[in-house]
């Protein structure tokens, strides 16, 4: 009798964790389009109504991002599980050619401290008790012997918007 009781345990258990996984929200492949040369910090903020168009290629969400590293899109925030192939960074040159920019911690060691890599990638937001709150996303475009220049999420909203505007 004690035996049957923790067989069905253990099926009621595995079925839980079947249904779970079945209904975990799947993060939307994503890549992020940078200006080949670009340096510095990426900011995108999402659900704005004065933001990019949608994009989609090969299946994938695509974020330009604008010379002055700020992007207004209207996609909602990516959210879900996702693998590592999920989201992936280009540098991109006047004629659309993409070149890799890897994740700091892709690889198992940086050879070169010198090599222009992504890093400090952070999701959340930003906005005040008056204003709006916003949903953003940063990362750092830069080498791996500049990651100490930066300060992750330091940047005031309203001075987004002003390079929005004014950006490319």
């Amino acid at each position: 009798m004690m035996y049957k009781i923790i067989d069905y345990m253990k099926f009621f258990m595995l079925m839980i964790i079947f249904i779970s996984l079945s209904c975990a929200k799947r993060y939307e492949p994503e890549e992020y389009h940078i200006p080949k040369g670009y340096i510095g910090r990426v900011v995108i903020v999402f659900n704005k109504d004065n933001g990019l168009d949608k994009l989609y290629e090969e299946g994938k969400r695509v974020y330009k991002i604008r010379s002055n590293g700020v992007l207004f899109s209207k996609f909602q925030e990516n959210e879900g599980v996702f693998s590592a192939n999920d989201v992936l960074f280009y540098y991109v040159d006047e004629d659309g050619i993409k070149s890799p920019i890897y994740e700091l911690g892709d690889r198992e060691q940086v050879a070169n401290k010198d090599s222009i890599m992504v890093f400090s990638v952070i999701q959340g937001g930003k906005g005040s008790r008056n204003g709006p709150f916003s949903k953003m996303k940063e990362f750092i475009v830069d080498t791996v012997k500049n990651i100490s220049k930066y300060t992750p999420f330091d940047f005031r909203t309203d001075s987004l918007e002003k390079k929005w505007q004014n950006g490319k």
